[in-house]
């Protein structure tokens, strides 16, 4: 080994082991969000594509509820009740929010050696995120404390990682680390440009394009006037601007007269009053087509184009959500198996239920009713089902019944 190479290993502590992942957590700075949480909360609240793009998400993935299944009644009685308890249907609403525009979410075990209750941190709570050079949360000579990090607005405490619960999604490389990105994190991006600018994040030129749009319509909307004064004399002004020129002095007056309800008197003949109105200009509307069709990619989602747009058809329209379905059926697996690994099994662990056997699970929409006794004897009569299937549906729903005897009498 090189001398300065000892030297520098001895400065900066123990040398990292061979093939460890390290990042500038490694340096107990901690693993930050490449984009402000509140910036992203705040193309959501402001912009209403953005917004509507996270809600329709959020509401396919849901909005139409759950429900549990499990082998072993006493373990779904165990998850139900504690379901019940924490309105875990109201916390993944919110939570469903927060992964899909922010690619994060965070819940809180209050008590994870013996589960009772979880609360949800504000994803703007979370500051940064500490970890050994490891990757792991186990405290080293450098990183005495590891855990979630929270804001100073939030109190500045750092949470021990046994007791967070953190969903995040579209973690592609090690280097993004614990934290995830969101549909608007892209939004929310700038880029360097092949000529060493940098092109600003689409948020920003999309509201930049509004705001030019709201000043043409204020400053065009209605005609600009001019004022003709043929024999207005070249002579010092009397008003609030004295010694400029009769005509600066008007001018002046002019230019402060409101809006609306104002009039203007003069005794000088031929004075005209000519009204100039703009035509429009259709140069840029390609333009800001290309930029509102790149904006809706990166929603991964086609409803806020088909709300807006006209001329899709029926088929288009259902090919389109068609695809956007995957992303719902994405999400809906990637948080049915986190709460089922770190709230289900612990919970029955905690209850000496077997997890194996229990087979406790997160299931999507409303479960299904099953069919009633007169229902399943019209199916009979009507020959859909055989008097077998009739029979083991009614055991199914608890209706005692007895094997048939030998002759036929049951």
């Amino acid at each position: 080994m090189r001398p300065l190479r000892r030297v520098w290993e001895a400065i900066r502590g123990t040398p990292k082991p061979s093939g460890s992942v390290v990042s500038a957590w490694a340096r107990g700075i901690g693993e930050v969000p490449a984009i402000k949480f509140e910036d992203l909360l705040g193309i959501y609240y402001k912009d209403p594509d953005a917004r509507a793009a996270v809600d329709s998400l959020a509401d396919q993935v849901v909005g139409a509820g759950f429900y549990t299944t499990a082998d072993i009644p006493k373990a779904k009685e165990v998850v139900d009740a504690f379901c019940e308890s924490v309105d875990l249907d109201r916390l993944l609403q919110a939570t469903t929010r927060e992964l899909i525009g922010c690619g994060d979410a965070i819940w809180e075990k209050v008590t994870p050696e013996t589960l009772e209750t979880i609360n949800h941190l504000p994803i703007e709570s979370l500051e940064k995120i500490i970890r050994n050079e490891q990757g792991t949360f186990e405290p080293t000579a450098r990183i005495t404390e590891t855990g979630y990090q929270q804001t100073s607005a939030y109190g500045g405490t750092l949470i021990a990682a046994e007791k967070i619960v953190h969903f995040n999604l579209l973690r592609v490389t090690y280097k993004q680390g614990w934290i995830g990105a969101g549909i608007l994190r892209t939004l929310a991006e700038t880029m360097k440009t092949a000529d060493g600018e940098t092109r600003p994040a689409f948020s920003k030129i999309k509201a930049g394009i509004q705001k030019a749009m709201h000043d043409q319509i204020e400053k065009f909307g209605g005609p600009n006037e001019v004022y003709v004064f043929p024999d207005m004399p070249d002579q010092p002004g009397t008003g609030s601007s004295a010694g400029l020129s009769k005509l600066d002095d008007t001018a002046a007056l002019l230019k402060n007269m409101p809006k609306a309800g104002a009039r203007w008197v003069t005794n000088y003949k031929d004075t005209k009053v000519i009204q100039v109105v703009p035509e429009r200009m259709r140069g840029l509307d390609y333009y800001v087509d290309n930029l509102m069709n790149s904006y809706y990619l990166g929603f991964q989602t086609p409803l806020p184009k088909l709300f807006t747009t006209p001329g899709f058809t029926e088929a288009s329209a259902r090919a389109a959500i068609e695809v956007a379905e995957r992303k719902v059926q994405a999400v809906q697996r990637y948080i049915k198996r986190t709460i089922e690994r770190e709230i289900f099994a612990p919970l029955l662990k905690q209850n000496s239920i077997d997890i194996v056997k229990a087979n406790c699970r997160l299931n999507w929409n409303e479960k299904k009713t099953p069919p009633t006794f007169s229902e399943l004897l019209k199916a009979l009569e009507d020959g859909a089902i055989r008097v077998e299937e009739l029979r083991k549906n009614m055991i199914k729903e608890g209706v005692e019944l007895w094997e048939p005897t030998t002759g036929g009498a049951s």
